[in-house]
């Protein structure tokens, strides 16, 4: 989020339309570049979301350009009716001058009629104005995740073969999603998610996805890349996964969530499917792979210091009380 006290000049806030689309999203990948949008992943979210779980849009125009955008909705991993998660950006050009203020101040009124608990966003702690705004406005911090980029060219798997060749020694099979792919696997996939990823460090508690709402915006969202998507397997058992999604920026795969079974943890499994996954990303062309880790997350920042990803700055997730 971002903003300035300055002398403001002329602007309307309104609903973003679909005109707007490829502008609004320029807006957003000026935000957060490393986490850009695609028009057709807007679209894809209208189109195919329930009404509650849709981005809600507003815009900034001044003679025809767009100052500034902000997008609130209810996450659809920890869905409470009552609360909000708000993107808010405003152009590079025109911060200062009152944009960012007034955006933030008519998503509160659309919000107002539906009586919200509370309201997280997102900042990059390389951006003091936007640190600044947040806290201005009563938000504090209640998380911060490091985004990590791994050069793929230079990624060496010869340094894991031992680890690769013990696991399988004992017993572990390593598969991808195209080999395993069943309307029974796919079953056993969403209930082992549902299981693992309490474990996950987040802002708000999660809430249980529908296998129908996995299966769509999971396994045949589209970017999945089945080659990507790794699965360990001793027996018939399911013990993790890891997966990768095409990304918005060209040659970037980005990397979705790796999680293993409590009781297989610590044997290196993680960093296995990790690097198998690497590999598929590899075989495919893709140049550079992005994750981001809860900084709490100990154990699967230190598989991703092994793995040779490089830290960029935090991503800070901030909270605003309304009501306890």
């Amino acid at each position: 989020m971002r903003n300035n006290r300055a002398v403001p000049i002329p602007f309307v806030i309104r609903p973003c339309d679909t005109a707007d689309l490829p502008a609004f999203v320029r807006l957003q990948q000026e935000s957060l570049p490393l986490h850009p949008w695609s028009v057709e992943e807007v679209e894809r979210g209208l189109r195919e979301l329930e009404p509650h779980l849709r981005d809600h849009f507003l815009v900034a125009e001044h003679e025809g350009e767009l100052l500034g955008m902000a997008d609130y909705l209810r996450p659809a991993g920890s869905y409470h009716p009552r609360r909000f998660h708000l993107h808010l950006c405003v152009a590079s050009g025109h911060q200062g001058k009152g944009v960012g203020r007034a955006l933030y101040e008519a998503t509160l009124r659309e919000l107002e009629p539906l009586d919200p608990l509370s309201m997280t966003a997102q900042v990059r702690e390389t951006d003091p104005r936007a640190v600044r705004f947040a806290q201005e406005r009563g938000f504090t911090e209640v998380k911060r995740d490091f985004e990590s980029i791994l050069s793929l060219q230079d990624f060496d798997p010869e340094s894991y073969r031992s680890l690769l060749d013990r696991l399988e020694q004992e017993g572990l099979r390593f598969r991808d999603f195209a080999e395993l792919d069943s309307p029974d696997f796919r079953k056993r996939f969403h209930e082992l998610f549902e299981t693992l990823r309490v474990d996950v460090p987040r802002a708000e508690p999660p809430t249980p996805l529908t296998f129908e709402f996995f299966n769509k915006h999971v396994i045949e969202e589209p970017g999945m890349l089945p080659q990507a998507f790794v699965f360990a397997l001793q027996g018939d058992e399911l013990l993790g996964f890891t997966g990768g999604y095409e990304g918005a920026a060209a040659g970037f795969m980005d990397t979705w969530l790796t999680a293993v079974s409590r009781t297989m943890r610590g044997r290196g499994v993680a960093l296995a499917l990790k690097v198998r996954s690497i590999l598929a990303a590899k075989a495919l062309g893709f140049t550079q792979a992005r994750t981001d880790n809860d900084t709490r997350n100990a154990p699967m920042l230190r598989v991703n210091e092994r793995l040779g990803f490089q830290r960029q700055p935090a991503l800070i997730t901030v909270r605003k009380t309304f009501k306890a």
